[in-house]
């Protein structure tokens, strides 16, 4: 504790200990000496083979733009089945369908008229790339795609792995991330190799290749929906709803109207301008342990292994009911993206205007509490993924201390998210991380925020990529499974809401 005492100057020879806790996973944790996995090279032999893995009913886990898919072939039932099974994914949740253009998306999906050339226009502006659009499956896709509802969702990659493999297979390839379900997605083949290694599957190594999880987090999931004339997004993801107002407003085509219409008015032009976007933000329940609101009644560990028990009751349940009440789009549940170790978002309050003034030239504020052993204690066993430099006051307080994105890139947050969010889980002696909130720090550098008055500081500080917050805010938000801890700066330890 001395050394931690706000008086202590910084010594080179904790420096040195503090970064050999962080050291990366692969050298502190080995993986499974028994693996079963092959991993793959991006060679034209690579790809070749997991192409003919695909087509003899094999797993095969393939770098996208966006995380590391675990495909099968989808016109498989028990290939695609065989994904529930290695993940531990309850059938409830469904599959996104990849196919290398839009020609072979439209053979899986029946649509007609407007939503037809809606669907066409989106696929058209977005792939290949980050978006995902639900339209009901035809007859011969296993219902097991979408979790018995009769909607799945597709998409193109851009990734030149993927589509290369994807052409080599002409097949369609059913493929949600590569990981343990509900753990943290992974962005290197390593990740996939540390949660599902002790499988039978094979890893395609993009890891080399430029565009490989260059957003960092999943795709974004809508559905056209015609009767509201409405884009309803289940997930958010790597596009984000500015990119698809802006294409939605310079549509204007002419419909394929039916009889009907053709009686009332021929040659309707129908302008998706005035449709609406429309954000479903759905949560699983929580178990007893938790509130209404999520945040958590019991010790970290205690509701740790509540909420594991849970998950797993829900995926047997699931699992026993087969094609049971299903969801419409995947990455639904409040704990998603979660590491090993209990998460909670770190809300740091901001201090009203007399506050600051009160602590002008007070260089010591936030160490005030940190001598009570109580207080110390709560952040000495602590990994802080920070943004921006929110809660780089509690650098030197912590057990480890990442920030995402110091200049405040959101984008490139998320690119770093699910690495971070994987390298907290394995620093030693790590019983808790806290996630700097994302959002709430990128609406206080908006644009709208910041005014003409404000410091050269402050607009020269503006975030960048504030459209994709909201999509960062999501990942973190589930994987904290929704608990949220609040702190003034300086006052330990953080109160729970």
């Amino acid at each position: 504790r001395k050394w931690r005492s706000k008086n202590k100057p910084k010594e080179p020879t904790i420096r040195i200990l503090r970064n050999l806790i962080t050291f990366p996973i692969w050298i502190r944790r080995p993986l499974t000496m028994s693996s079963k996995a092959v991993v793959l090279d991006a060679t034209d032999e690579g790809i070749s083979q997991a192409a003919k893995n695909l087509l003899n009913g094999g797993l095969v886990a393939l770098p996208t733009e966006t995380v590391y898919g675990l495909g099968a072939n989808a016109m498989i039932e028990d290939s695609v089945r065989n994904i529930f099974k290695v993940k531990g994914r309850p059938l409830t949740d469904p599959l996104i369908v990849h196919v290398p253009s839009l020609k072979d998306a439209l053979e899986l999906v029946e649509l007609e008229g407007f939503e037809k050339c809606l669907f066409e226009t989106l696929g058209s502006a977005f792939w290949p790339g980050g978006l995902t659009l639900i339209a009901k499956q035809r007859s011969f896709l296993p219902l097991c795609l979408s979790a018995g509802t009769g909607y799945v969702g597709i998409r193109v990659p851009n990734h030149s792995l993927a589509l290369r493999l994807l052409q080599e297979a002409k097949c369609p390839v059913a493929a949600p991330s590569a990981n343990r379900f509900g753990h943290v997605s992974p962005t290197s083949h390593l990740h996939v190799l540390h949660d599902l290694g002790n499988h039978n599957i094979s890893i395609l190594n993009g890891d080399s290749v430029e565009t490989t999880c260059k957003h960092g987090i999943e795709s974004t999931v809508c559905k056209i929906d015609i009767e509201n004339k409405e884009l309803v997004i289940f997930r958010r993801g790597a596009v984000s709803e500015i990119e698809i107002q802006k294409v939605l407003n310079n549509i204007s085509f002419k419909s394929s109207p039916n009889k009907r219409e053709e009686e009332e008015s021929e040659g309707i032009v129908q302008n998706a301008l005035d449709w609406n976007i429309r954000v479903i933000t759905k949560h699983v329940p929580m178990p007893e342990n938790y509130k209404h609101d999520g945040s958590i009644v019991k010790n970290d560990n205690e509701a740790q292994e509540e909420l594991k028990q849970a998950q797993e009751k829900e995926t047997k349940q699931s699992q026993e009911s087969q094609e049971g009440q299903g969801q419409v789009a995947p990455g639904q549940l409040i704990t998603h993206y979660a590491p090993d170790v209990p998460t909670f978002i770190l809300r740091c309050l901001q201090k009203t205007q007399e506050q600051q003034d009160q602590d002008h030239n007070q260089q010591d504020k936030h160490d005030r509490f940190i001598d009570q052993d109580e207080d110390e204690q709560s952040m000495l066993d602590s990994v802080v993924l920070d943004f921006h430099g929110n809660l780089s006051w509690l650098q030197d307080k912590c057990l480890a201390y990442q920030d995402l994105s110091i200049s405040g890139d959101i984008p490139s947050a998320g690119r770093q998210l699910f690495a971070s969010l994987r390298w907290a889980e394995c620093v030693i002696g790590a019983k808790r991380v806290l996630i700097a909130d994302i959002e709430s720090i990128a609406k206080m550098y908006s644009e709208d925020s910041i005014t003409k008055e404000a410091s050269i500081s402050q607009q020269t500080n503006s975030c960048i990529g504030i459209e994709h917050s909201a999509s960062i805010s999501d990942r973190t938000f589930r994987a904290a499974s929704g608990r949220v801890m609040t702190v003034l700066p300086g006052k330990f330890p953080p109160s729970q809401l």
